[in-house]
């Protein structure tokens, strides 16, 4: 995080120009609205793009989310997409954008970096889980146990001291985010100071 100075004044990148960040290697995890944003893809540890229409090189991609999987012609190249293993997906046109066709793949929730599910359903244990993304917020039950949710809208969270990590797609969801478009917080009662977390991921407030 030490590569983006102020991150109150990103608006809706992580990074407000490629440039900010010297060392894509130490970034971690980028979001850009425009993949003209990043020069060097190779480089980039993990990507969240838009459309995969903005990556033209996913053989280089460390980890790579898409809205869906018809988006990537390359899968054997990408080493992960949002996949612990890409072998874990055995027919990756049906997977939409999951981590895993199916739960199965995954025999120890504990052990999963991170998980998309489409259904809640695919997640017996909540509280296993290192990071869930869910469609909607219904889908979980005990926010305390989720090490990190995704919601569509804010409303469906009343306790944000529970959450492990949260990830707003539009600010008016947020009372007090600064100038940011959105971020994704350790947890949100410690994130006073933007330039203290650990980790942020920013996303267009009209995502």
């Amino acid at each position: 995080m030490s590569d983006c100075q102020d991150l109150g004044a990103c608006g809706a990148l992580l990074f407000p120009k490629m440039s900010d960040c010297q060392d894509l290697d130490a970034c971690g995890a980028l979001l850009y609205l425009k993949m003209s944003d990043c020069q060097d893809l190779g480089a980039s540890g993990a990507l969240l793009f838009p459309k995969m229409s903005d990556c033209k090189d996913l053989g280089a991609c460390g980890a790579l989310m898409f809205p869906k999987m018809s988006d990537c012609q390359d899968l054997g190249a990408c080493g992960a997409l949002l996949y612990l293993k890409v072998s874990d997906c055995q027919d990756l046109g049906a997977c939409g954008a999951l981590l895993f066709l199916k739960m199965s793949d995954c025999q120890d929730l504990g052990a999963c970096g991170a998980l998309l599910f489409p259904k809640m359903s695919d997640c017996k244990d909540l509280g296993a889980c290192g990071a869930l993304l869910f469609p909607k917020m219904s889908d979980c039950k005990d926010l305390g146990a989720c090490g990190a949710l995704l919601f569509p809208k804010m409303s469906y969270c009343k306790d944000l001291g529970a959450c492990g990590a949260l990830l707003f797609l539009k600010m008016s969801d947020c009372q007090d985010l600064g100038a940011c478009g959105a971020l994704l917080f350790p947890k949100m009662s410690d994130c006073k100071d933007l330039g203290a977390c650990v980790r942020c991921i920013i996303v267009s407030q009209d995502e």
